[in-house]
């Protein structure tokens, strides 16, 4: 809403196109409920327009920031994301003058990603196996194996990320698109 007025649904629409794991996407339930709790601290306000009066379907309420919104959002916006799923919001929510921005926290969070990855070391599975080592230890290795394919596809994801962002240019960094 900070960057355009818009309703429930369409939120919903666009969290469900971002990488997020299932269990960070809210339910659509709580995106109304966050729409309320932003609207009654006034930092959102509902937009009378046309658009909203649909002839074929059910009218929506369309909801922009107040200025008090703009600069809080601002203000949250110029912060480190603290998670994964944060940062995709905050690419979600920016604008082109924020792309440099997010290229340097970006880059941030590749680089602490890679550094993971090489403090992890692989666990040999078929050697525990082979010498009898007990059902936790090859639990414990097969967890470890599980973290460095996660952390490994989440570095890639952001380096991806990275090259879409410097390439975006003059583009809309909420368009940038990351397989």
């Amino acid at each position: 809403m900070a960057r355009r007025p818009t309703y429930g649904y369409a939120l919903v629409e666009q969290l469900g196109r971002w990488p997020l794991d299932d269990a960070v996407v809210p339910a659509r339930r709580a995106i109304y409920k966050a729409l309320r709790a932003l609207s009654e601290d006034h930092l959102i306000e509902p937009q009378d327009s046309a658009l909203d009066r649909e002839p074929d379907g059910p009218s929506r309420r369309r909801f922009a920031a107040t200025p008090e919104g703009e600069r809080r959002f601002e203000e949250w916006l110029q912060r480190s994301p603290e998670t994964f799923a944060e940062l995709w919001l905050r690419l979600g929510t920016a604008r082109r003058t924020d792309v440099p921005f997010l290229l340097d926290t970006v880059a941030a969070a590749e680089r602490a990603c890679l550094a993971r990855l090489g403090e992890l070391e692989p666990p040999e599975l078929e050697e525990l196996v082979a010498g009898g080592a007990s059902w936790e230890a090859i639990s414990a290795a097969m967890l470890a194996s599980i973290e460095i394919s996660a952390v490994a596809a989440r570095s890639r994801l952001l380096r991806d990320l990275r090259r879409a962002l410097t390439a975006t240019g003059e583009g809309d960094p909420a368009e940038v698109e990351v397989r």
